[in-house]
């Protein structure tokens, strides 16, 4: 039997724990190490240069249709209206609180019941908007005229 002492691998290992400078890696391990380290880290570096350029990509595509909606000029209606004032119907004194405001087509004597003038061009019914309240019971009634149409009749 071997004493702890003349064992060769305690011996071994007794001689690489005095000596910390052999436990090192040869040079041409440590330059492979290092460039294979640096791979990675280049690697990892295009890989966030890609990510931050899709990532700039899909910004301008949603920031660009929005700042054009934005900045765009808002499209007016290109009919102008004519209107009568609201005449005030049987019911027109009973108070509302939530009204709507409906447009319809009336024979053109409904604008003579209310002292107005016949349309130009002859016309057998007009446009009116027709003031609702919430209990269905119509309220008021203005008269609309279109210049547009009245000088395409």
């Amino acid at each position: 039997m071997q004493t702890p002492m003349n064992d060769p691998l305690a011996g071994a290992l007794r001689s690489l724990a005095d000596d910390p400078a052999d436990r090192g890696a040869s040079p041409a391990v440590e330059a492979r190490l290092i460039a294979e380290v640096r791979a990675i880290a280049r690697s990892r570096r295009i890989t966030h240069i890609k990510s931050y350029s899709y990532a700039a990509t899909l910004v301008i595509l949603v920031a660009l249709p929005v700042w054009q909606l934005m900045t765009r000029e808002p499209r007016v209606a290109a009919t102008e209206e004519l209107t009568t004032e609201f005449f005030p119907l049987r019911y027109g004194h009973v108070p509302i609180s939530n009204g709507h405001l409906v447009r319809m087509e009336v024979p053109e004597s409904a604008m003579e019941s209310f002292g107005l003038p016949p349309a130009a061009g002859g016309a057998t019914t007009v446009m009116a908007d027709v003031l609702v309240g919430e209990d269905g019971v119509a309220r008021a009634v203005r008269f609309v005229v279109n210049p547009r149409e009245e000088t395409q009749r």
